[in-house]
């Protein structure tokens, strides 16, 4: 007879009585089930053999029960085997269960007896697999960490490292990989904030200080990232953000250095004046050493010069070989009316940077307006290597190869610098000038006119086009045209105004009256104008000694030498050494038989120079000409 074994998978296995009492395994869930004890009388015969199952070796062979010798081993329950099962009670909830249950039916709590529970249940080959998996996951997950932190030290290491060594990219690099595995990292912002700082990179700083601000805690160093943040805006001219930074600074620790001045310059910038000067002088007052604070100073101050150019002393005194701060000075020196001294200042500057065609361009500018324009092309020449396509240089090395007589290639310079120039009407004027000098006359005055169209009321350039018509294109009527629109172009001028505004407009007069006087019958024709505009070129600029010849000169023409020689003398009297003056005197004073005048101003001629033979050979003719009149 068969006896048949439930599996809890489901499966039901016939075995036979050879079996009984032994184990076997279920192919399905891999359990040990226990074969019942059945008595072999009762057996019948042996059911076949079945794949379903396989028998279990145990290593203490189990006897035949009903053999002699056989011992009974006891079961998971601590029962011998045929043993009736004790009842099962669950410890829970009190309710019965039956026996071989492994979960009680009321409440779902595990019972302490019965058949597998749930672990016994699940293959070992499964609960072994699941630990491996677990073991390597961890053993990943570990490795990971360690690798990670590894290469994160070693990146940090690098960055700074490079920067030590001054390799900025090299650092920025390694700093900025660092953060890509750690985007918090506070070493690694740090490291960015003083790149920017130290290359400077004002747009790095200003994208890494606002996390580092937030990973900060309060106090000192916070404060100084703040303050970097406030200069990287300053820097990039955005002077809102500047103020607000640099005072969140001061707010989060009053003692941070250079706040003061960031915050004063953002307020220059801003234009907002009060401010700037109050926090650049108490700046100055902490001992700051930025030239920009004294500059900023200068600058506040340029309605009183002379305080202007204390503070720009003050900052090259900081930066003596700093280019941008010698030019600041100069500036201020010219301003000043000192151009030695700015000129001195633009020398030093191009000491400090040989390469800069600014420098070099004022410099060439500042020689040609003292008649050196040899140095004025040299500078000029520098400016261009160094900067081939700007306008500015192309205009002033135009300027000073004319200056130097070489018209042809001043022509070809200032053609192209009137291309790249755009709307500014200078090397188009200069131009002009150029193709006169070559010869094409009325080509270069139609280009100073077109020049003039562009900046109609710009004065001193419709008298510039007077002097070079009239001097060098020798054409006096459209001279008089220039120099007339400029006396019209020109502000009301009363007894208030200060000698030094009225000085510049002499100029215009004496080049009229000269345009006036110059073509044939001209003088006659024009008299009475040109001695009115002579006379108010006078009134202008007393101390002129050029004003008093042309007049006294234009008396002698015609055939006035008393007028001329009431003229004369008050030059003499703005000028006693001025050896033209006292030779028009001698004249004068001789077509008016005034001989002891002429004695007199021959004598003066002499007493200068000594050694001067055409003064003696006037005071030969003046005691002469006495003699012959027989006055005594």
């Amino acid at each position: 007879m068969a006896i048949e074994v439930h599996c809890d998978c489901g499966n039901i296995y016939s075995v036979g009585p050879e079996l009984s009492g032994k184990k076997i395994k279920c192919k399905s869930c891999k359990v040990v089930l226990k074969v019942p004890i059945v008595p072999l009388e009762a057996s019948g015969e042996p059911a076949p053999p079945s794949e379903e199952y396989e028998v279990v070796k145990d290593s203490k062979a189990m006897k035949d029960p009903g053999s002699k010798g056989a011992k009974e081993s006891p079961g998971k329950d601590g029962k011998k085997d045929g043993e009736p099962a004790a009842p099962v009670v669950c410890t829970t909830c009190g309710a019965p269960g039956k026996p071989g249950d492994a979960v009680c039916l009321a409440c779902g709590a595990e019972l302490g007896g019965g058949g597998p529970g749930l672990i016994e249940k699940i293959p070992k080959q499964v609960i072994f697999g699941v630990i491996g998996v677990v073991a390597l996951l961890l053993v990943s997950f570990v490795s990971w960490k360690i690798v990670k932190s590894v290469k994160l030290s070693g990146q940090l290491t690098a960055g700074h490292t490079n920067f030590d060594s001054g390799k900025y990219p090299a650092a920025k690099s390694a700093f900025e990989q660092a953060l890509v595995g750690d985007p918090d990292n506070v070493e690694a912002l740090e490291g960015l904030v003083q790149i920017g700082m130290t290359q400077p990179d004002w747009g790095l700083v200003k994208k890494r200080a606002p996390a580092l601000v937030a990973k900060t805690p309060a106090g000192n160093g916070r404060a100084v990232v703040k303050r970097n943040l406030a200069r990287a805006f300053l820097e990039s001219g955005d002077f809102p953000n500047t103020i607000k930074w640099a005072k969140d600074a001061r707010a989060e620790d009053s003692s941070v250095e250079a706040v003061d001045e960031i915050q004063g310059l953002a307020h220059l910038g801003a234009n907002e004046k009060d401010a700037a000067v109050e926090l650049l002088t108490k700046a100055d007052s902490s001992g700051s050493r930025n030239p920009k604070v004294q500059l900023g100073l200068a600058k506040l101050n340029e309605s009183n010069i002379k305080d202007a150019r204390r503070w720009a002393v003050k900052a090259a005194g900081f930066a003596a070989k700093d280019a941008t701060v010698l030019l600041a000075l100069a500036r201020v020196c010219e301003m000043d009316g000192d151009k030695p001294a700015a000129t001195s200042a633009l020398e030093q500057a191009r000491e400090a940077d040989p390469k800069s065609a600014a420098v070099r361009v004022k410099l060439a500018t500042a020689y040609l307006e003292q008649k050196r324009p040899k140095d004025a092309l040299v500078e000029a020449k520098e400016a261009k290597a160094s900067k081939p396509d700007d306008p500015e240089v192309s205009k002033v090395l135009g300027q000073a190869l004319l200056e130097n007589g070489e018209s042809a290639a001043a022509k070809e310079e200032l053609a192209r610098a009137e291309k790249l120039a755009g709307d500014d009407p200078s090397p188009g004027f200069l131009l002009g000038r150029a193709l006169i000098k070559t010869g094409e006359i009325p080509q270069g005055i139609d280009r100073l006119e077109k020049a003039m169209k562009k900046r109609d009321k710009d004065v001193s350039l419709w008298l510039e086009a007077g002097r070079i018509v009239l001097n060098e294109a020798k054409k006096p009527e459209k001279a008089v045209v220039f120099l007339e629109s400029a006396l019209r172009l020109e502000p009301r001028l009363g007894e208030s105004d200060p000698p030094e505004v009225k000085k510049p407009f002499a100029e215009g007069r004496i080049l009229l009256a000269r345009a006036l006087a110059a073509p044939d019958g001209g003088r006659e024709k024009s008299a009475a104008k040109i001695q009115s505009v002579l006379t108010e070129a006078m009134a202008l600029d007393p101390t002129r000694e050029e004003i008093y010849i042309d007049l006294g000169n234009h008396y002698l023409l015609l055939g006035k030498p008393a007028e001329a020689l009431a003229a004369l003398d008050q030059g003499v009297q703005v000028a006693p050494r001025n050896t033209t003056l006292l030779r028009e005197v001698h004249t004068a004073a001789m077509r008016a038989k005034d001989f002891d005048k002429a004695i007199d101003a021959a004598k003066k001629l002499i007493e200068i120079n000594p050694k001067d033979e055409d003064a003696k050979n006037r005071l030969e003719s003046a005691q002469l000409g006495k003699a012959e009149s027989g006055k005594p």
